[in-house]
């Protein structure tokens, strides 16, 4: 009678056999085809092999080849476990072989000559791999040696012995023909493709992939060549969908990555793409416009925080770059570390790639100093800094107009905004605030006369419509007139609470109390949102309309 451990110690080895060779058929789908899946598969098929019988040297060297190559573990680690599978089966050629493959790659190209040689003495007839994979490394170590000719020619003679010898070598043999069927396949059906698309038959050429998805196994490439085609035809929606068909099957092709990008709608897919640019940057970690693009990408979805890494690898790639800087010290901003933004403002200004683009940024540093740290002096000077970089420069003129009248400078404003209208005459907001200034000075008609021309330049310009309306009402007494300016105002913003304020003083001066009610009651609503007046001022105005 057969005993209980005895069938057992069976079974248990029909398991391992069968995971050592699925993982074999695993490895090799994946050697034709290239899909993640196959080398998924073998990777917890030799996990399951070793679980079964740790000492089992074939599981232990694939495994090793498979974890290296997905990246999961490093050379010198794949090197020490493929000399434990050697040191379980000291006789074993394809574990000599992946070691011997592994110093090649780790660059010491002595160990894996010795490897090599140690392979074809264990099988000297079927040692096709072994002498081609030696014959390689002797050329390559002939760059390094002092006898180079001689073991030139020594690996030329071991590369020819081994090609001879390769068609011994079954297993090697039919897998170059499954490849190379294939191959031949798709060959086939892309020629076909490329010749319709060439004699603008499209629609036939599209059928032509159709028809290869549904019969190969690489159908990828297929679907790749399908989104070529609806891209091509401006049918980005569906080129996308192909695309992610493609990425499915194959997430390791950064061609199909780039193409998918070109289709996607940044407003749509906005997250999608920010997904497939820190793929991209898997592929070129180094690619520090990758970094830039991805920082972007963050800063349009207002992920502020994600910009600024993105922006900082950028940065470290490229330290130099002025452009990289300002994008940097544009997201501090938003995250309010204003000291960090000015400081990256500042390397950017002092790199100055460009006069006018640099003058831009001291503007930016300008706003920083005067609205976020309250140094007018500081902003002065950064606007100062602008002009000289861009005398042509209004907005930095206009700015620094606008410190000197909030400081009580008001000459030095109306010199500033003049300045600024000698470069742009046709600048509304100059026009219009200059036209307060003069209003500030009791200059009514010259106040008046700026408003117009603002609002001849702009006609949905609703402050100097206001403005002008205050001018006529509080300056000429014309309330009628100004009534009308008033309306023109809440006509092009109906959220001005201080237009309503306004128009309701104006019914108010024509004793039009009712209406000048509704009037203040609407501008407390809406300066509830806005924020523009003290809400006890316009109550005052309010309470005081019907008191006896």
């Amino acid at each position: 009678m057969v005993s209980e451990s005895l069938i057992l110690k069976e079974e248990s080895q029909a398991s391992i056999s069968y995971f050592l060779d699925l993982g074999r058929k695993s490895y090799e789908n994946f050697v034709i085809h290239n899909k993640e899946c196959d080398i998924d598969l073998a990777i917890s098929s030799y996990e399951k092999a070793l679980e079964l019988d740790p000492y089992n040297a074939e599981a232990h060297y694939k495994l090793a080849s498979l974890l290296w190559e997905k990246g999961y573990i490093d050379i010198e680690t794949a090197i020490i476990k493929c000399s434990e599978a050697i040191e379980m089966e000291p006789d074993s050629v394809d574990a000599r072989l992946h070691l011997g493959y592994f110093f090649r790659a780790s660059g010491s190209l002595e160990e894996a000559i010795k490897q090599f040689k140690e392979a074809i003495k264990i099988n000297f007839k079927k040692s096709a791999k072994a002498r081609i994979a030696l014959g390689v490394s002797l050329i390559q170590n002939s760059l390094k040696s002092t006898n180079s000719i001689k073991e030139v020619l020594t690996g030329l003679g071991h590369f020819s012995i081994g090609l001879i010898l390769l068609p011994s070598d079954i297993n090697s043999v039919n897998l170059i023909l499954k490849c190379s069927k294939e191959d031949l396949q798709v060959a086939r059906y892309k020629f076909k493709g490329k010749i319709l698309e060439g004699l603008g038959l499209s629609i036939s050429a599209f059928r032509t992939y159709c028809d290869a998805t549904e019969k190969l196994n690489k159908k990828e490439v297929f679907y790749e060549l399908l989104g070529d085609i609806q891209k091509s035809r401006q049918n980005f929606v569906i080129a996308a969908d192909y695309y992610r068909k493609a990425i499915n099957l194959n997430p390791t092709n950064k061609k199909i990555y780039e193409k998918i990008l070109s289709v996607l709608d940044e407003e749509l897919d906005a997250r999608e793409i920010i997904n497939y640019h820190k793929v991209l940057i898997e592929f070129e970690p180094e690619n520090h416009k990758l970094y830039y693009e991805l920082g972007q990408l963050y800063l349009e979805d207002k992920n502020y925080f994600g910009a600024i890494d993105s922006f900082r690898k950028a940065l470290n790639l490229q330290p130099d770059n002025a452009f990289y800087h300002n994008c940097m010290a544009y997201n501090l901003v938003q995250v309010d570390d204003y000291d960090g933004a000015i400081n990256e403002y500042q390397r950017a200004i002092s790199l100055c790639p460009d006069n006018t683009w640099t003058a831009i940024v001291c503007q930016a540093l300008g706003a920083i100093y005067y609205q976020a740290k309250r140094n007018p002096e500081a902003a002065i000077m950064s606007y100062q800094m602008a002009i000289n970089l861009d005398p042509q420069n209004a907005e930095a003129l206009i700015a620094v107009a606008e410190i000197h009248y909030d400081k009580g400078n008001l000459d030095s404003a109306i010199y500033c905004y003049e300045k600024a209208l000698e470069i742009d005459n046709n600048n509304p907001q100059a026009n219009c605030n200059l036209g307060f200034v003069y209003w500030e000075k009791n200059e009514v008609d010259k106040a008046i006369s700026y408003y117009q021309k603002a609002i001849s330049l702009y006609k949905e310009y609703d402050i100097a419509y206001n403005n002008l309306g205050v001018a006529y009402l509080d300056g000429l007494s014309k309330a009628k007139l100004a009534l009308k300016i008033f309306e023109l105002a809440i006509k092009y913003n109906p959220n001005y609470a201080l237009a309503y304020y306004n128009k309701a003083r104006c019914l108010e001066e024509l004793n039009k109390k009712p209406a000048a009610a509704d009037y203040y009651q609407m501008a407390l609503d809406i300066n509830t949102f806005t924020k523009e007046l003290n809400p006890d001022e316009i109550q005052k105005r309010l309470d005081k309309l019907f008191k006896v």
